[in-house]
């Protein structure tokens, strides 16, 4: 079979990790395969030829967050099917929306929800042998006008059991990654009120084992020649001896490769020993996920830590002369224009290297969305939303705090740091 794996352009850059490892499984188990990933977000180049090409493919399969699904359709629409071509969507929007996507166009064959890596090859498997693929997990598939689901979550329980990403097979790679990203756990335990990650790759956090990381990061930096890594894990220092075993190995092995943590890490799980740590093995920024720095709103969002062991951390961050940013989320229940002015008071005394100020975007399944569905007014659909970038609208309001003022803040907060 021909597998092309699409990327739709997006607000930011960045290679498609989750794409990365399915090329990667569907190469290690299906010999007889060829895949390609068409990745849009990096390459805009020869759009029309390569949206042609992808019409000789057999497996058409698009990934998609919640604000690309518009630029895969695009795509989608521009394609010369053949009768015979099979059109699968999966990424994190699907998470979300789950077999109601089915019900935006009739050319979509299958979803996929959750981590696609095995049950990709086996849903290719049964096409092949002509037989359903019904008891797949995380497999949803249209029959005619048939909706078939087993209700699952696609969810990969032993990490180092996949092959290592392929990037070689993107067409936006040619011989270098100037800036490798590595992933080195998946899932999330904790219950942040505005976080979806748990829908997307569940709440069991699960590591792979040290010995692999360092293997593919020699092996990655042979094959693309980077010198400079990042981590995109969503909860990197969760078990923070593990953290600081990793840091021990990139010293040992004398890796000698700078590195950092955009994604943010938990500040109560920062010591001293492990920045001492990180420095020392390379790291050269962190960021943290402050969220509001107003004590009322950050007590409602659920994180498990306090904003005294996030100010502490930063403060041990910068002794050891780390790069250190900030994310904040503007919209959150229980804030206003008041309390959002307090968390940019708070962070122009922290002086951070870089601050991103977002927008709330509350997804079905988290609680921010209930709250705002009890006691706020969504006024268009959380589809429509964008956290950053010049498309900003929010989808609701609250008493407190009007969609007006909160779009008006986002801006300002992020001209006022010199993110715009």
């Amino acid at each position: 079979m021909k597998i092309a794996l699409i990327d739709p352009p997006g607000t930011s850059r960045g290679l498609n990790t989750g794409l990365a490892y399915i090329a990667a499984n569907i190469l290690a188990k299906r010999k007889g395969d060829s895949v390609k990933v068409f990745d849009f977000n990096n390459n805009r180049k020869r759009v029309k030829e390569r949206i042609r090409e992808i019409g000789e493919y057999d497996i058409i399969s698009f990934s998609i967050k919640s604000f690309t699904q518009r630029e895969a359709f695009f795509i989608l629409d521009r394609i010369l099917l053949r009768k015979e071509s099979t059109v699968i969507f999966g990424g994190p929007h699907l998470a979300i929306e789950k077999e109601k996507f089915f019900e935006k166009d009739k050319r979509i064959n299958a979803i996929l929800t959750g981590e696609g890596e095995t049950s990709f090859c086996n849903f290719l498997e049964r096409l092949e042998s002509k037989r359903n693929g019904y008891d797949i997990k995380g497999l949803a598939i249209r029959n005619e006008d048939t909706i078939t689901s087993n209700g699952s979550m696609a969810i990969e329980d032993d990490l180092d059991s996949l092959p290592f990403p392929c990037y070689t097979v993107f067409d936006s790679v040619s011989k270098r990654i100037d800036n490798y990203p590595l992933l080195t756990s998946r899932g999330c335990p904790y219950k942040c009120v505005y976080c979806s990650v748990g829908l997307i790759s569940g709440k069991r956090w699960r590591g792979r084992k040290l010995g692999s990381i360092i293997r593919e990061i020699k092996l990655a930096r042979e094959k693309f020649g980077f010198r400079y890594f990042f981590i995109i894990d969503d909860n990197f220092t969760f078990k923070k001896e593990r953290t600081k075993e990793f840091c021990k190995a990139l010293i040992s092995e004398k890796i000698d490769l700078n590195w950092s943590l955009p994604n943010g890490i938990r500040a109560d799980k920062v010591d001293e020993e492990l920045v001492r740590l990180m420095k020392s093995s390379g790291c050269e920024a962190v960021s943290f996920g402050v969220e509001s720095a107003d004590p009322e709103v950050f007590k409602g969002i659920g994180k498990g830590e306090t904003l005294d062991e996030i100010s502490r951390a930063i403060l041990l961050c910068k002794r050891y002369d780390l790069r250190v940013s900030a994310k904040f989320i503007i919209g959150l229940p229980g804030s206003s224009h008041e309390s959002t002015k307090r968390s940019l008071l708070w962070a122009k005394k922290m002086k951070f290297y870089d601050i991103n100020w977002n927008l709330l975007v509350p997804y079905p399944g988290t609680e921010a969305y209930e709250v705002i569905k009890r006691n706020g007014r969504f006024i268009r659909s959380w589809e429509d939303g964008f956290h950053f970038g010049p498309f900003l609208h929010s989808t609701f309001e609250i008493d407190s705090y009007s969609a007006r003022e909160i779009e008006k803040d986002v801006r300002r907060a992020n001209v006022s740091s010199s993110n715009l």
